[in-house]
């Protein structure tokens, strides 16, 4: 017997199920348990984790960490600077040093402006100094940039030139064009914007469509989108708001008059029709450039210009671009950075500089001038001080941290030892780190590795198992290929083969990846000639850059690797000095940031500046292999004489060539661990998956510690898991959309089909059918196949739900189990039935095959492709959509093929040869029909649904699952390689394996009838009577708006089928397509028309391997359904399987993970001076290092609030809460006196006073003796209320009821209403368009004070600059800063004796005391005080004194068990409620009472007890703890939820504690 654990390892649940595995006849497999552990990740975690977002918890935190680090490091700066200017008299601890008093509000930024030119004061100097230690400057870091941001531009003589010349970039470039140059510069954008602009000013006076708002939707476009928005729309004659239209007039001939006219017609873009080469053309745009700034031009000249000088701003625009701008702007007009500021707040006081960045060195040489202005005038002002102030104080910044750390280890060459890290034994790696990718080591590596597997073989061998002829390459092969591969970034399947001059064979890749590495630095070489004169596209090879070089005494020795030089020596390698140069260099001091590099490269290769500028452009990304340099070095030789990877890693010296790839005996010999050991904190760069592996380990734990370690373990990974960041993000969008998508059908379903779904929600299936329907509509609804009559009618609506319209699968689920959308249409029943197993297109056959492939071309033939965008700074990511026509497609592919410089020899080859030896030749482009083109043409650009309806049978993929077992991500090595240290196996399965199983094992629909009686009595549930396409009626049982994913317990489910998976239904499953059969198998003919048409039949495959046909024999059975018709399934994997997975569910408590802790020790290394002791194994040791107590949370949200008071008035009834201090808020005189006076006749007691018989109603209080006026039973109070506000800046999602001033309110809603109520219109662009507090004076509003929270807490006491105390004029303290402390972390419950109106204790009618109960709510904000300061967290003497007493706490996610009521009639018929389950009267540790316990089970969902008024508003929230939905909908109340409004339903609910492995472990406060 073999013990099996099956996991079902998702993002945020872990399902588990330990089963006995028979292993001979005699045993009978057996269920041990069954459970589920949920690990609630917050919403952000979750919701980041599967949208792909880098921006996890940790890396937020890190974000905000550095953001604190730099503001310390700014204060840091500024008291050493004050430090300086203090002890050299510059200032006193008297001197004022920022702006005081009207109309200085920009006194600094003039001080500092004229600090350049003229004479200030000392202490004036001192603020203009404090002002530049604020903002120093981006300091360039070439690893830091990004494409996105654009580029640092250089062009400073380029800039001169052009403005002494008065030339624009467009002239300039010609000018160096026909001078035979090649190479253009850089140019600032700010150059080539003022280009634009004067061709546009000249232009504009020919053609009126060149509008001002024209010109503002083209800003910062590219080439693409400039046309986009100037030409009209290709897919349909609608022009849009920007399409160019102008008249032309032209001679025509009129043919009734004989005669030529002068017609006029509109013309619109379409394409310049461009002759020449690409260099002739280039020279010909520039023309053109100059030419529009003093002639006319036409507008398919024009657009040609707009588009060329966008793309070049586009390129130079970003963060980067306009640093360049501002600091020729510097240089132009001779100004410092003050001196520019200042200009510009002269211009407009409301101009934000917030944003204005400057290069470090545009600060450097402001200081400078500053400096050495004031020098002049100020002995004090020495050299040596200026280099202390500068160097050390303001601009000093510390070289960056080393981040090596981080990199992972080789798994050849790296060890564990144990060491002793602060009086803790723990395990550390030591060894060889991996290499980067780029390297050129692991380049040359990477091919020699893929070269070795490559097979060719006849193109007619394309079945993987009858490839007789296949073969590896030879030596000679291989150095052929190894030469194109060395400088090309990567070859296709097409290329490969014309190099080994192969055209009838095929391969075993599509493409083979080539030096990365050389092919960026190739493209360089490539631009240096190009600089040097020589033409770009006449450059193919290594050799031709060779010959260019040494006719310019250019080094050639980095071009390519040296032979002579050894493998062990590889760093001696010229090529490899040039890279490691090039991937280490970080930045310098220059304004560019590589100036440096550029002098080293020039050195280096012996080439001129400006040709090593191009080189030192080269950047490569921080991604690395798998294995050190060291390793490769070692691998590497063997390679390259030949030897397979795992034979070249033998050879090497090393055991195996993976840790995954263990031999027989390595896995028996395999020394094994008694437990999983726990991943360190932050030992994962993804804390999400941390998470998951360590929740996974303590599951795995518990298990082996309950029931044993298991022999094997099984997995089944969730989709996220296997998908990286920008796939899971693509998930996402598609699923929302999806969602949206579904709400929207139905509506239309209802709508469309009312007699259909007037009584019941469309089902999925309904759904699919709809959609289908709707994709047909390009084919008028028609089918895309069958019979020629059916091809002609249209599948109505009043058709589209009944028995004669089926959901067809293109590619047939009995030979390629894909149940996706994707492989599905609609069809005829009949039509269904006679395609039977055949693909589409087989059905179709040769006749009808030109219409078909119209069909689905009109209906799919257009091609929408997604990619993920990644914003740099945001770190937002988006997915953006481009769309192509099917026409536009195959032209851009027909020019390709008639470009083939071979297409004359193929012809000619295709001709010649007989019908047998075209079954080995690709048939050429020009010999093919127009059906095998638009074949072909969807071959290569199109996946999904298109290809799938020409896909033939005898291409079918061979493997069942979509992706292959091995090639699973990060999470799956991980695990298995954790789950490896206890077991010798870990088989991981998928998602499709598993419900293919669940289907067979009859395991579908247990969670609907497990959940089916609850909901039922709720009238929640529908029985729909249906008829199948035989026309047998049948049942549908349906619980409405509800999914098995809305119950915990689905994970288990999946983990036993996962478990009882073996590795021979997968081997089975995967070669289940393998082939088609040859000839007739075991079932007759007679027998195949009894066969289910959907089901998997062995007459659909061969299993021709003795080991496959064994699985078969052993695994499978043919079964018959409810029609009689047989189905071949999987054997059931126990007896009675069904009914015991049942009785297993039912008893499941689900383990969830309840957030105990507070906070944790930590060693704060950073303070090492210090000396703490800490007991480790019961010993004391000291450790250098502060011990600290860190949050297990976030103690507050992030945003800090003022506070202010205001008026708030209120209308009251009078009642027993007014007492001498309410009476005082009412705000009239005459009552309130009155009321005063009422309140002392009866003693001061409110209660006696305005209730009972003496409310206003029934005992009035008169104000005058003719009683004709009285206090009304309301009155007006007016209150002083705390409120928390924040200043906020003035945004269109401003809401303008949240404005504190009612001056400024009213100003901002006029404006408002002055834009038609559009707030994005009156609140964007405020530099532009201010909105003015006084326009006069200049005053605009730009942020308002707004009210935030009603509930906060203080961070800090309000206190100078010194740290002193300011106290408020009765010498309290002032409490600043406040802040949201959020979540509740618990709420601890008391009981208390019942007092009566005199204080003495209530008794019950048996004599014993009467009790009432009480809570304390806790944030975690004050748990965390608590324990900083050694108290204990639950306070369980609280008012103890009082009789206050401790019954249990309540936290998030921890269990209580509920009684349950059920309403009875009693003998009369009167209804009343008897308790049905007391938790207090069964062992609630018994396991054997799972089953009762469950439906009674709930946890803390949340808690809240808010102050409103005078009275508290409560709301306690419990879910059931097999629902993982968190809707709070009032049917489902006390099914799916509890919510209470009070305390007493605190009185009989009990306390549990539940494990990882879903046992009840405790009962009662722990």
């Amino acid at each position: 017997m073999k013990k099996i654990l099956g996991l079902d390892l998702g993002t945020n649940s872990i399902g588990w199920a330990v089963v006995n595995e028979a292993e001979t006849a005699e045993e009978k497999s057996s269920i041990v348990k069954m459970g589920v552990r949920v690990n609630p990740l917050t919403v952000d975690e979750l919701s980041n984790f599967q949208k792909g977002k880098s921006i996890t918890t940790n890396a937020d935190r890190t974000l905000k960490r550095g953001a604190r680090r730099n503001l310390q490091r700014y204060k840091l700066r500024k008291n050493t600077l004050l430090k300086f200017l203090l002890e050299y008299k510059f200032i006193t601890d008297d001197t004022l040093l920022s702006e005081n008093g009207n109309k200085t509000t920009f006194e600094t930024y003039r001080l500092r402006a004229k600090a350049a030119t003229e004479e200030i004061s000392l202490q004036e100097f001192a603020r203009v100094l404090l002002m530049i230690n604020k903002k120093r400057g981006y300091k360039s870091s070439r690893k830091a940039k990004s494409t996105d941001e654009g580029q640092l531009i250089d062009g400073m003589e380029i800039a001169m030139r052009l403005y002494e010349e008065n030339l624009t970039p467009g002239q300039l470039s010609l000018m160096l064009l026909e001078e035979g140059k090649k190479y253009l510069p850089d140019f600032y954008r700010s150059d080539l914007q003022n280009e634009f602009d004067r061709v546009w000013e000249f232009q504009k006076q020919f053609y009126d469509f060149l509008t001002d708002d024209l010109k503002e939707e083209l800003k910062g476009k590219n080439e693409r989108a400039t046309w986009a928005i100037c030409a009209p729309s290709k897919d349909s004659d609608d022009k849009g708001k920007f399409t160019w239209k102008w008249i032309v007039t032209e001679q025509k001939w009129n043919e009734e008059k004989s005669v030529n006219e002068l017609v006029e017609e509109e013309r619109t873009l379409v394409g310049e029709k461009r002759k020449g080469t690409s260099a002739e053309q280039k020279i010909e745009n520039y023309k053109w450039r100059s030419k529009a700034l003093s002639e006319k031009i036409s507008p398919e000249q024009l657009i040609v210009v707009f588009q060329k000088i966008n793309g070049q701003i586009n390129s130079a625009s970003g963060y980067l671009g306009n640093i360049s701008d501002r600091s020729k702007e510097l240089y132009f007009n001779k100004m410092t950075v003050g001196q520019f500021q200042m200009a510009q707040l002269d211009k407009n006081p409301n101009y934000s500089l917030k944003n204005q960045v400057f290069y470090r060195q545009d600060y450097l040489n402001e200081f400078e001038v500053i400096w050495e202005t004031q020098a002049k005038y100020h002995k004090e002002l020495t050299p040596e001080l200026k280099k202390e102030i500068r160097d050390v104080v303001i601009f000093y910044q510390r070289p960056l941290k080393s981040q090596k750390g981080l990199i992972s280890f080789c798994e050849f060459e790296s060890r564990k030892i144990e060491v002793e890290v602060d009086g803790k034994k723990k395990i550390k790696t030591i060894g060889c780190r991996v290499c980067p990718k780029s390297s050129p080591l692991f380049q040359e590596f990477k091919i020699w590795q893929r070269l070795n597997d490559v097979l060719i073989f006849p193109a007619n061998e394309k079945n993987k198992k009858k490839r007789p002829n296949a073969r590896f390459l030879s030596v000679e092969e291989k150095l052929n290929l190894y030469c194109a591969l060395s400088y090309k970034d990567e070859l296709e399947k097409g290329q490969i083969l014309d190099i080994l001059d192969m055209s009838d064979y095929e391969l075993n890749f599509d493409k083979i990846q080539g030096n990365t590495t050389q092919h960026k630095l190739f493209n360089a070489y490539k631009g240096i000639a190009e600089q040097l004169g020589y033409a770009k596209d006449k450059i193919n090879s290594l050799e031709d850059i060779k010959a260019i070089f040494e006719s310019h005494n250019i080094k050639t020795d980095f071009l390519q690797l040296d032979d002579k030089i050894k493998w062990e020596n590889f760093e001696s390698q010229p090529l490899f000095k040039l890279w490691h140069l090039l991937y280490s260099f970080e930045g310098d001091k220059s304004d560019i940031g590589n100036k440096n590099l550029i002098e080293k490269v020039s050195s280096l290769c012996n080439m001129p500046y400006e040709s090593a500028k191009i080189l030192a452009n080269v950047q490569y990304e921080n991604a690395y292999a798998s294995l050190s340099s060291k390793a490769i070095k070692k691998i590497l030789p063997h390679l390259i004489s030949g030897e397979q990877y795992d034979i070249a890693c033998v050879l090497a010296g090393y055991k195996t060539h993976s840790k995954d790839s263990l031999t027989k005996e390595q896995i028996k010999n395999k020394q094994l661990k008694d437990r999983l050991e726990l991943l360190p904190r932050n030992s994962l760069r993804n804390p999400v998956v941390e998470k998951i592996l360590n929740q996974m380990a303590n599951v795995v734990n518990g298990i082996i510690d309950e029931y044993g370690k298991p022999d094997e373990v099984r997995i089944e990974l969730a989709r996220e898991l296997k998908k990286n960041a920008d796939e899971r993000f693509m998930l996402t969008d598609i699923t929302n959309n999806s969602d949206k998508e579904v709400k929207k059908l139905k509506e239309e379903m209802k709508e469309k089909f009312p007699k259909v779904f007037g009584n019941y929600e469309p089902s999925r299936n309904d759904i699919i059918r709809y959609r289908l329907w709707l994709e047909l509509a390009p084919n008028g609804h028609k089918p895309l196949y069958g019979s020629s009559e059916n091809l002609k009618r249209e599948i109505s609506p009043a058709i589209l739900f009944s028995g004669d319209i089926e959901i067809e699968h293109i590619l047939p689920k009995a030979r390629l189990f894909d149940d996706s959308f994707s492989n599905k249409t609609l069809a005829f029943k009949q039509d269904n039935l006679n395609k039977g197993a055949q693909t589409a297109i087989d059905f179709i056959g040769d006749n009808g095959l030109s219409d078909y492939i119209k069909r689905i071309i009109d209906v799919y033939g257009t091609r929408t492709t997604k990619k993920v965008v990644t914003n740099p700074k945001t770190k937002n990511k988006k997915v953006e959509t481009e769309t192509k026509t099917f026409d536009s497609i195959f032209r851009e592919h027909e020019q390709k093929m008639l470009r083939n410089k071979n297409i004359a020899s193929s012809v000619e080859k295709w001709n010649k040869a007989t019908d047998e030896e075209r079954q080995k030749l690709s048939k050429p482009w020009a010999c093919m029909s127009d059906v095998e083109k638009k074949i072909e043409v969807i071959n290569k650009y199109y996946s999904g649904k298109i290809k799938k309806l020409i896909t033939k049978g005898s291409e079918l993929p061979e493997g069942f699952i979509n992706r292959d077992l091995a090639n699973t991500q990060y999470i799956t090595k991980k695990a298995k390689e954790m789950l490896g240290g206890i077991v010798r196996y870990v088989v991981c399965s998928t998602g499709s394996i598993t419900d293919r199983l669940r289907e067979d094992w009859q395991l579908v629909n247990i969670m609907r009838e497990l959940n089916w009686r609850k909901y039922e009595e709720l009238g929640l549930t529908e029985i729909i009577d249906k008829v199948d396409y035989n026309g047998n009626p049948y049942k549908v049982y349906r619980i409405k708006g509800w999914t098995k994913r809305n119950d915990h317990r689905h994970h288990a489910m999946d983990a036993l089928t996962t478990a009882f998976t073996k590795r021979s239904i997968i081997q089975y499953l995967n070669n289940l397509n393998a082939r088609r059969l040859d000839e007739e198998q075991s079932i007759s003919n007679a027998e195949k028309d009894e066969f289910d048409s959907t089901a998997i039949t062995t007459e659909d495959v061969i299993l021709s391997t003795p080991d496959v046909k064994a699985i078969e024999k052993k695994e499978l059975e043919v079964r018959e359904n409810k029609n009689g018709k047989k189905k071949l399934c999987f054997k059931m994997p126990m007896e009675n399987f069904r009914s015991e997975a049942r009785r297993h569910l039912e008893s499941i408590i689900i383990s969830q993970k309840a957030k105990n802790k507070v906070v944790t020790q930590n060693v704060n290394k950073a303070k090492n001076s210090v000396e703490s002791v800490v007991v480790r194994d019961g010993e004391e040791k000291r450790i250098k290092g502060q011990m600290v107590k860190t949050p297990r949370g976030q103690l507050h949200l992030e945003t800090i609030y003022g506070s202010s008071k205001r008026y708030v008035t209120k209308e009251e009834k009078v009642n027993a809460s007014f007492d001498v201090e309410k009476i005082q808020t009412v705000a009239c005189k005459r009552y309130r006196e009155a009321l005063m006076n009422r309140l002392q006749e009866f003693g001061g007691d409110a209660k006696k006073a305005f209730t009972g018989k003496n409310t206003l109603e029934k005992n009035p209080i008169w104000l005058d003796s003719l009683h004709t006026e009285k206090v009304p039973e309301k009155v007006k109070t007016v209150e002083f209320e705390t409120i928390f506000t924040i200043r906020k800046e003035i945004s269109p999602d401003l809401k303008l009821d949240k404005v504190v001033d009612v001056k400024i309110k009213a100003i901002l809603q006029k404006r408002l209403n002055d834009f038609g109520g559009d707030a994005k219109k009156a609140f964007s662009n405020l530099d532009e368009n201010p909105i003015w507090l006084n326009k006069e004076k200049g005053i605009a509003i730009k942020r308002v004070k707004i009210t935030g929270i009603s509930n906060a807490v203080a961070l800090h006491d309000k206190r100078d600059k010194d740290g002193n105390l300011i106290l408020d004029e009765g010498g309290k303290k002032q409490p600043v800063d406040y802040v949201s402390t959020g979540n509740n972390h618990h709420v601890a419950v008391y009981r208390r004796p019942e007092l009566d109106k005199k204080g003495a204790v209530v008794l019950n009618e048996d004599g014993s005391v009467k009790y009432v109960l009480e809570e304390q709510v806790v944030s975690f904000f004050e748990a965390t005080t608590r324990a900083n300061l050694g108290y204990p967290i639950i306070d369980k003497d609280y008012k103890k004194e009082e009789g206050w007493e401790f019954l249990f706490s309540m936290k998030q996610n921890e269990y209580f068990v509920f009684p349950r009521y059920e309403t009875v009639a009693d003998d009369e018929g009167n209804e009343k409620q008897i308790k049905t389950f007391d938790p207090k009267e069964i062992d609630l540790l018994d396991p054997d009472n799972y089953a009762l316990i469950s439906p009674n089970l709930f946890r803390v969902q949340k808690m809240s007890k808010v102050l409103a008024g005078n009275s508290f508003v409560r709301d306690y929230v419990f879910r059931h703890h097999l629902e993982t939905k968190v809707e709070e909908i009032k049917l489902l109340k006390d099914v799916t939820y509890k919510q209470y409004k009070s305390l007493p339903f605190a009185v009989d609910i009990v306390k549990v504690r539940v494990n990882h492995i879903g046992q009840i472990v405790s009962v009662g406060e722990y």
